[in-house]
């Protein structure tokens, strides 16, 4: 029987030196997963600014709807001119509000109202009418 040469496979010419990976290797992995989290933290940065920006003009929307709900009912109550507050959980923002009779001859009743709430940040001022207590026009 002849003898067979038996060849080394390639796992076996690596010596034990070098069996991990190499410094390149790492490199270029932990750049990879470093540039992924600092995708995903400014991702998440704007996400949260974005609900901070959409929380505020809701909450302002919000004090402008219970200016003008606190103004039509002291309008309903006969009063022609005044201001107030938004209650103990906004203490710095308030509304000041007058009517002015549109005509009294052609329509009697009808009333222009002018609402302004101010407040940190936000001054806004809305003009509606009222019909005999009746809100017609926003």
């Amino acid at each position: 029987m002849g003898g067979s040469i038996m060849t080394p496979s390639p796992a076996r010419l690596r010596s034990n030196n070098e069996s991990g990976f190499t410094l390149l290797e790492i490199s270029i992995a932990l750049a990879i997963l470093g540039m992924g989290v600092f995708v995903l933290l400014q991702s998440q940065y704007m996400s949260l600014d974005l609900f901070s920006i959409v929380n505020d003009q809701v909450n302002e929307e919000f004090m402008v709807d219970q200016a003008l709900a606190l103004a039509e009912l002291d309008i309903l109550s006969g009063n022609d001119k005044g201001e107030g507050d938004l209650g103990e959980l906004y203490p710095d923002y308030a509304y000041t509000y007058e009517t002015e009779f549109i005509d009294d001859i052609e329509l009697p009743g009808l009333m222009e109202v002018s609402v302004l709430v101010t407040g940190p940040g936000l001054e806004e001022e809305i003009s509606f009418r009222v019909y005999d207590g009746v809100l017609i026009e926003q």
